[in-house]
């Protein structure tokens, strides 16, 4: 949260505090404060959560409607390593953590009339509830792209839809789950 306060405080040349910031309802029709915020979530999840650093997790795009996650083969990830196929457990990790993030994003552009801090103490909120993933390929490749998109975004519950897919955009796992949004 601070990371986004700071991001946020520098678009305010004006001296704006981080307690007024706080307080403030922000335009998230502005492209300016909806970059900035899909930008922090990026460094947040891509630099500062040590589990995704250490498994080489990038966040490609994000956007309110659609995310885009990537993850690159390394020998740490392999399951079979006689096959060198990457390791179901990272896979329902990354279509775990890009259902997250878009209901995170998609969170954001419903509270557009609140103030920070109640988005804030929504977001913190946000947690699976459940998560069911269809392997459907082996994970061969030299990367992994993730997908996700919203099927519905309630008050309390969030249902998200994830794919993902190898380098040779093969679809080798689909993932479907259930966040607690509110």
């Amino acid at each position: 949260m601070e990371d986004i306060l700071r991001k946020l405080q520098s678009m305010y040349p004006d001296g704006t505090s981080l307690d007024q910031l706080l307080e403030m309802k922000l335009d998230f029709s502005d492209d300016d404060v909806m970059k900035a915020m899909m930008e922090t979530m990026r460094e947040v999840y891509d630099i500062k959560v040590p589990f995704n650093k250490f498994i080489g997790l990038r966040i490609d795009s994000v956007d309110v409607n659609k995310l885009t996650v990537r993850i690159d083969m390394k020998r740490e990830l392999v399951g079979n390593y006689q096959r060198n196929i990457l390791h179901g457990g990272v896979i329902s990790t990354v279509i775990d953590l890009t259902g997250g993030l878009i209901v995170q994003a998609s969170v954001l552009k419903q509270m557009k009339d609140n103030s920070l801090k109640d988005i804030a103490q929504r977001i913190i909120k946000i947690s699976t509830i459940n998560l069911r993933v269809d392997y459907l390929l082996p994970g061969v490749g030299d990367y992994f792209i993730c997908t996700g998109l919203i099927v519905r975004l309630g008050r309390n519950i969030a249902v998200t839809r994830t794919e993902f897919y190898n380098d040779k955009k093969d679809l080798i796992a689909i993932g479907t789950a259930n966040y607690k949004s509110g």
